[in-house]
């Protein structure tokens, strides 16, 4: 009697540790993949005179489970696609609780709260574009995010075509 009971508490212990190791394996740091890395944060100033077009990544920074984050850091923003369209961008990365940059929209903060969300902007800001929780599955693929890029880069060579066709 007393060995089947050590047994089934030794099974009980080594059931609860395997589940605390799958449940620490599963979780995802935002802001941790390699596509966005080296994106540094800045403050909401350059929202007032961009010189380029925005592409705004803002994830939770808390250290659990982050699944929209792991989905936007290595299956968007990692696409050769996306890299390639976002060469014509200034890229930003904060945090949604506004520790790393100052003044951030409060709107535009709380899309990734809990999640991660990307916010593309023209220099104009006439076109804002937002990826996040609420945005429909089929629009969250390499494909929608690098044509989205590169119709703000034709938007912007059109502006800028118009602006030196004007007479002084």
């Amino acid at each position: 009697m007393f060995r089947r009971t050590m047994n089934f508490s030794l099974l009980t212990c080594l059931a609860f540790a395997c589940a605390g190791v799958c449940a620490a394996s599963n979780e995802y740091k935002g802001g941790s993949g390699d596509a966005v890395k080296s994106w540094p944060p800045r403050d909401s100033t350059i929202l007032k005179t961009p010189t380029q077009p925005l592409c705004i990544y803002i994830f939770d920074p808390d250290p659990r489970r982050n699944d929209g984050a792991k989905v936007i850091e290595n299956k968007l923003l990692a696409s050769a696609e996306v890299k390639e369209q976002l060469k014509g961008f200034l890229v930003v990365k904060i945090k949604s609780d506004g520790t790393d940059a100052k003044g951030w929209p409060g709107d535009y903060l709380a899309r990734a709260k809990s999640n991660a969300a990307i916010i593309v902007c023209t220099t104009d800001m006439a076109q804002t574009v937002f990826y996040d929780k609420g945005t429909i599955k089929e629009y969250m693929t390499p494909q929608h995010l690098a044509g989205t890029l590169a119709g703000v880069l034709t938007y912007e060579k059109k502006k800028k075509e118009l602006t030196d066709k004007k007479p002084a």
